[in-house]
């Protein structure tokens, strides 16, 4: 059984995050942890109407959060229909997100977060929100799924693996590759060229790629880095009809750029593509 965490804020995108869940593993038995930080500052206390006592005002916070989480849950068993495969655990946790994330996923063996790219203070211009940057860059040994806004489910007929023929830890392709055979999706594994031929070591990474994926017959594609990287890998999804984006956390300095670059890329580029992202440690 999958357990799967789904941090929410009660955005639209952070539920529009968790009902894409419901449907990518519609055929898996899992239990998706909801899960909801809150402290003092919480957006909920301007529904208080009591005295500023901490401690009253906590109660009130755990009932109000309490609620919402519920509600959360009743809503994403109405709209993805219920499935007898999948169970809903409400959890709230007074604290920073990135570290109750972290705490909760050591504690529970968590296999996947999802969450939405952004939540309640999303800048329109940036693909990431700054929770989900936190979360990104948190001490995980597990994947994090970030579900574009507004993004309807689709399919996984056409998976992109991004990567740089470097070493990792292959072990952490498992649920990319479980994912793949789950859904019966091409693999398309995407390498930028910074030279004109891989070196040895690329060559050995690649054909361990190959490996992974053999079940896939996955296909290669060497690109020229004409533009930028980001620019270049942003063209591959959207004409090859990616339903969904990987790569290594090691290349986080490059999820950056790809994701805060607004003048150099059209963001609506690469929008429809959630990004799986893979744990490098």
């Amino acid at each position: 059984m999958l357990n799967i965490l789904v941090p929410t804020d009660f955005s639209h995108d952070a539920y529009n995050a968790l009902f894409y869940a419901t449907k990518l593993y519609k055929n898996e038995a899992c239990v998706f942890h909801v899960l909801h930080t809150y402290d003092h500052h919480s957006p909920l206390k301007r529904d208080y109407r009591g005295h500023e006592d901490s401690k009253t005002l906590e109660e009130f916070l755990c009932r109000k959060v309490d609620e919402c989480l519920k509600e959360v849950c009743h809503r994403a068993v109405r709209d993805a229909g219920k499935n007898d495969l999948h169970q809903f655990n409400t959890v709230m946790r007074h604290g920073q997100l990135a570290k109750e994330v972290e705490h909760y996923v050591a504690e529970h063996a968590i296999d996947i977060v999802v969450m939405g790219a952004k939540g309640q203070t999303g800048a329109k211009e940036l693909f990431f929100g700054g929770n989900t940057m936190a979360v990104v860059k948190a001490d995980l040994n597990c994947p994090v799924l970030c579900v574009p806004r507004q993004i309807d489910y689709t399919p996984l007929t056409k998976i992109a693996f991004v990567s740089d023929f470097k070493a990792f830890d292959f072990k952490h392709l498992g649920h990319l590759v479980k994912l793949a055979n789950l859904h019966q999706s091409e693999v398309h594994i995407v390498h930028i060229l910074e030279k004109s031929r891989l070196d040895s070591e690329q060559e050995g990474n690649k054909e361990k790629l190959l490996s992974f994926f053999e079940k896939r017959s996955p296909i290669v594609h060497l690109l020229l880095n004409e533009r930028s990287k980001a620019a270049t890998i942003s063209d591959f999804v959207s004409k090859n009809g990616t339903n969904l984006l990987a790569m290594v956390y090691h290349e986080h300095f490059f999820l950056e750029k790809l994701f805060r670059e607004p003048v150099i890329l059209d963001v609506t580029h690469y929008v429809d593509a959630p990004l799986l992202i893979l744990p490098d440690r």
